[in-house]
């Protein structure tokens, strides 16, 4: 079960994603030219931690930390996944594994990685992945997932309560002989979420929407958004942890009595010796000691 950190992380995400999408579908709505575009976001749905099944094998279920999917689409097209730094190896077993159960149909991974303090004053870096689908021709067809860098793109400076651009955000890139390389990214660069990446390319055709408008952007989120998206997350979750969240106060000797198949008159009865035994107690400091 996630954290509270994680879970309010990736809702914050989500919910910024959900704002862009209906920013997006009142612009396309403007145009003759775009329409087609606002009626299939319209029918793109948050469906969050809805089990999946593989497409060879029903046994074979995955649980996503959040996604996105259009209706009638046998899979999610976007898929995020939130983990700490401690499980970044993990993070990308999962979105292989989201490539190879969908065959491809799930269009792109977003894996977001909280970094862990190890130990006081040690720097906290967090990390940003992007996996999609990646065909290669070889004897016969091979689906494998792929590491990507080009949904980054430049955006105007935006500037935050906290200063939150000195977040280290990084962006896991591909580097020669596909080891892994990373590089810190900058105010200036934002992830890009395209019209494609929300569903199978059959179902935008069906939407009678063109190739060329297939790449077309519907949310960008900035490196700065997500530097307060969790930056808010900690907040809440650090107030949580210390018990300084608002809460109602219960009266003095309230009872807390839970539900019981006991009658009402059993239930007073017990009520009644438990008072007693209280007010011996608080007579007797010995015995209240011993209790």
């Amino acid at each position: 079960m996630p954290s509270n950190l994680h879970g309010l992380f990736t809702k914050n995400i989500t919910h910024g994603i959900h704002n862009q999408i209906n920013a997006a579908i009142a612009k396309f709505s403007k145009s003759s030219s775009t329409s087609s575009l606002a009626q299939f976001l319209r029918d793109v749905e948050e469906t969050t931690t809805s089990d999946v099944e593989a497409s060879d094998n029903p046994r074979h279920r995955r649980s996503p930390d959040a996604s996105f999917c259009c209706n009638w689409a046998q899979f999610p097209g976007l898929i995020i996944e939130t983990a700490y730094s401690q499980g970044s190896k993990s993070l990308r077993r999962v979105a292989d594994d989201w490539v190879m159960l969908s065959d491809g149909n799930v269009k792109m991974v977003i894996g977001l990685e909280i970094g862990y303090r190890a130990r006081k004053n040690a720097k906290v870096i967090d990390k940003v992945f992007v996996w999609e689908p990646n065909w290669k021709t070889e004897n016969v067809p091979v689906l494998t997932s792929e590491c990507t860098v080009n949904k980054v793109s430049p955006i105007s400076s935006l500037v935050t309560r906290r200063e939150l651009w000195n977040t280290r955000f990084l962006f896991n890139i591909t580097a020669v002989h596909g080891l892994d390389a990373q590089r810190q990214v900058t105010i200036n660069e934002a992830l890009t979420i395209p019209l494609c990446a929300l569903a199978p390319l059959v179902m935008l055709e069906n939407y009678g929407i063109h190739k060329s408008q297939h790449s077309t952007p519907v949310a960008s989120i900035p490196m700065t958004a997500l530097a307060a998206f969790l930056d808010h997350a900690q907040d809440t979750f650090d107030l949580v942890q210390a018990r300084r969240g608002y809460k109602e106060v219960l009266p003095p000797q309230t009872i807390k009595r839970r539900w019981s198949s006991s009658s009402e008159e059993d239930l007073r009865e017990q009520d009644a010796r438990r008072e007693e035994l209280w007010n011996l107690l608080q007579g007797n400091p010995e015995m209240k000691l011993l209790w």
